[in-house]
């Protein structure tokens, strides 16, 4: 599987598809089901960070089937696809600091877009909401504005990784490529990453997501990878998943750099690579703040 795809061209959806303007006289024209008392309204934010208004999740809407919610989700494109609307994120990851700035600055507009659309949505669902749940998802403005906001998150990171379909194979899902990036980012350049994408329950699903026996070589060595950099560091929220990445690719490479980083000056990376080691040899341990305690305290003590 290709890890490194970088499209020369970015196409976004237009900005000015669906204007709050356009919105409004589409909701209140003529042979609109919104009731005449409901005709105006203000943006609310209803969304939740996975997309989706709460207490439903994709593909329980009415009328909106499984397939097209995957398919709006980008769950159901091939790799060519995904490539075409973020591949200019692979810049992220970049050593030369102009690449990662150009990417830096696309990821801006498209993150903008994607705040946009979710006003633009928002407003929609304060305008609809008196139609009811039935009605209100069968309003063509409203399913205007819920799949634009879809398609624009798409170009967007973290935006484009929070719909992975139901049941999928993540060792086969085109985004797998986008999903080790944004791990990645996050591991190699922390700082840019809480300033321009911060997402931690993103970082955690994905690290979960991730975590499961049988990839290919390339994406066990880029696990690896990432294990054996987010040991090295000063705990960050949500690190503490990566145990999970170190037991589904246990292997001789991955202890030999957790013993060289255990048996280092640093002692963040002696900390965090003695405690992986000691978990891999003990599969039956969860990994807990009380077992983590537990055992530095003990090492401590040793």
């Amino acid at each position: 599987m290709a890890l490194t795809s970088r499209p020369t061209a970015v196409a976004f959806p237009p900005a000015d598809l669906f204007s709050p303007s356009s919105v409004a006289s589409t909701v209140t024209g003529q042979g609109s089901r919104l009731p005449p008392r409901h005709r105006s309204g203000c943006a609310r934010y209803v969304i939740t960070e996975w997309g989706t208004p709460p207490g439903r999740r994709l593909g329980d809407d009415p009328g909106v089937t499984e397939e097209r919610d995957a398919g709006a989700s980008a769950g159901g494109d091939d790799a060519r696809a995904w490539d075409e609307r973020l591949g200019w994120a692979f810049g992220l990851i970049s050593d030369d600091p102009e690449e990662r700035a150009t990417a830096l600055a696309t990821l801006a507009v498209a993150r903008k877009n994607a705040r946009d659309a979710l006003d633009r949505f928002n407003e929609l669902w304060q305008l609809t909401l008196p139609l009811g749940t039935e009605e209100q998802y069968r309003e063509p403005a409203f399913r205007q504005a819920y799949e634009r906001y879809h398609d624009v998150c798409n170009h967007s990171i973290p935006e484009g990784l929070w719909n992975l379909p139901i049941g999928a194979d993540i060792r086969t899902w085109p985004g797998l490529p986008y999903a080790l990036l944004f791990l990645e980012w996050e591991a190699r350049h922390p700082q840019e990453w809480t300033r321009h994408a911060k997402a931690w329950g993103t970082k955690q699903g994905l690290i979960r997501d991730v975590a499961v026996v049988g990839h290919d070589e390339t994406v066990r060595t880029k696990l690896i990878d990432l294990v054996e950099v987010v040991v090295q560091r000063a705990h960050r929220c949500k690190d503490r998943e990566y145990v999970r990445v170190a037991r589904a690719v246990d292997c001789e490479d991955l202890r030999g750099r957790l013993d060289t980083a255990a048996r280092s000056d640093r002692p963040w990376a002696r900390c965090h690579a003695g405690y992986v080691l000691w978990l891999l040899d003990h599969p039956e341990v969860p990994s807990t703040r009380h077992v983590w305690r537990t055992w530095l305290a003990g090492a401590t003590r040793g």
